[in-house]
C-alpha cells in the first residue's frame, strides 16, 4: 500500500493553461529541494482550454468539480487529498510556492494549527487591483475582525496551509469566492493557533474570475449571517428592553411631561420599539439556527440534542426541513453525489451527534 504524503498542495483551476504549468514546476522544484514528500492536486472546475492535459502531463494529479466555484473546487481537491498538511493557492502563478517549506516549518516546528500569507504585512500588494487593494480587501478584514474578535491583516489571501485535523475541525462549506473567509471565520472561533506571514502578489497569469460587486457581497452576507448575536440579538433584545420599560413607566405614571402622565404618544413610541425588538430579535434567533448549522461553533455538539424534532428549521430562507437531522442528511447526500467526500472525510466533517440524529430522524 503507497504511504501517503506529507504535503497536499491543492490548486483549483478554471481555464489556467498558460500559468497552471509554472506553477506546477515550481511546486516539484520546491518540494525537491526541501525534501518534502508531497502531492500537487489540481481541482479542475470545468475548463476549456488545456489546463488538465499540461497538469496531467507534468504528473499532477487531476480531479473534477463539476459544480462551478472556488468553494465548490476546494472542498473537492481537499476531499481528495491524502497529504497530512494541506497547502491551498491559486493556480494563476501570483503566490510564491517556493514559500512552501516556511509555511510547513510554522506548523510543524512553531506550533501553529492555521498559517496564512499577508499581502499586506511587508508591502506585497502592489499587483493587487486598486480597488481590491485600497477599499475591498481592508474594509472586509476590518468588519471580520470587529465581528469576530481575529487579527487578520489580510483574510482575502489564498495562499493558506493547516494540518488536516485542524480543516476537520473548522469544516467549511460555503461553495464561492466566501470559502476563504469561511476559513478565517472558523478557524479564529475554534481558538486554532494562526500566524500570519508577509508575501508578495505577483503579477497575474490569465483572467480573473472574482466578480468583484457579486463576490464582496456575497462574503459580507455570510459575515452577517454568521455573527447574529452583534447583528441581531443584541440590537433586538435592547430594543424589546426599552419598549417594555417604556410601557411599564407609563403604566406607572413614572414619565410626566409639564407636570402631566405621559399617555398616547410614548406609548405609540414604546410599542414602535417593543414590536420592532421582537421581529429582530426573532430574526437573530432564526440567524442563530443557521450560523450553527454551518460555521464552527463550540456548541454544535450539542445542537443537535437540543433541537432534535423542533418541526421546521429555516436556513437564511432557503433551505427548509423537517428537522435538523434532515439537514445533515441532505448536505452529506449532496457531497457524495457530487464525488467530494470519501467515507473518511464525511465522519470527519459531520458533528459528533451526527449518528444519533440519523437515529431519531430517520
Amino acid at each position: 500500500m503507497t504511504q501517503a504524503p506529507l504535503v497536499s498542495v491543492v490548486m483549483p483551476c478554471l481555464n489556467e493553461e498558460e500559468a497552471i504549468g509554472p506553477c506546477i514546476e515550481k511546486i516539484q522544484r520546491t518540494f525537491a529541494a526541501a525534501g518534502i514528500d508531497g502531492e500537487i492536486v489540481v481541482c479542475d472546475n470545468g475548463s476549456t482550454d488545456a489546463s488538465v492535459a499540461i497538469a496531467e502531463r507534468m504528473g499532477a494529479r487531476v480531479v473534477h468539480q463539476p459544480l462551478r466555484g472556488y468553494g465548490n473546487a476546494y472542498l473537492k481537491g481537499f476531499a481528495s487529498a491524502q497529504g497530512s498538511y494541506l497547502v491551498m493557492g491559486d493556480a494563476d502563478d501570483t503566490y510564491d510556492f517556493t514559500m512552501i517549506p516556511r509555511f510547513l516549518g510554522a506548523l510543524r516546528d512553531d506550533g501553529m494549527q492555521f498559517v496564512t500569507g499577508s499581502r499586506y504585512l511587508g508591502g506585497g500588494d502592489a499587483h493587487i487591483t486598486a480597488l481590491h487593494r485600497w477599499f475591498g480587501n481592508p474594509a472586509l478584514t476590518r468588519i471580520l475582525n470587529l465581528l469576530f474578535g481575529t487579527r487578520y491583516t489580510d483574510v482575502y489571501c489564498g495562499f493558506r496551509a493547516f494540518s488536516r485535523e485542524a480543516y476537520d475541525t473548522i469544516r467549511p462549506v460555503s461553495p464561492g469566492m466566501e470559502f476563504n473567509l469561511e476559513l478565517a471565520i472558523n478557524a479564529g472561533l475554534a481558538g486554532l493557533r494562526t500566524q500570519e506571514i508577509p508575501i508578495v502578489l505577483a503579477p497575474r497569469k490569465g483572467e480573473s474570475k472574482l466578480r468583484t460587486f457579486r463576490d464582496g457581497w456575497r462574503s459580507l452576507r455570510m459575515m452577517l449571517l454568521y455573527s447574529p448575536n452583534k447583528l441581531f440579538l443584541a440590537p433586538g433584545a435592547t430594543l424589546l428592553a426599552l419598549g417594555l420599560a417604556i410601557h411599564a413607566a407609563v403604566l406607572l405614571g413614572l414619565v410626566r411631561f409639564g407636570g402631566r402622565p405621559a399617555s398616547g404618544v410614548t406609548a405609540v413610541f414604546a410599542t414602535i420599539f417593543s414590536v420592532v425588538g421582537f421581529e429582530i430579535l426573532s430574526l437573530g434567533l432564526h440567524t442563530k439556527t443557521y450560523s450553527w448549522t454551518r460555521r464552527f461553533d463550540r456548541d454544535n455538539e450539542a445542537f443537535g440534542d437540543r433541537l432534535v424534532g423542533v418541526g421546521e428549521v429555516r436556513t437564511g430562507c432557503q433551505t427548509r426541513c423537517q428537522s435538523v437531522g434532515c439537514y445533515y442528511k441532505r448536505r452529506v447526500r449532496h457531497r457524495v453525489s457530487t464525488g467530494s467526500t470519501s467515507a473518511a472525510g464525511t465522519s470527519a466533517r459531520r458533528s459528533p451527534g451526527f449518528d444519533r440524529l440519523n437515529q431519531r430522524s430517520g
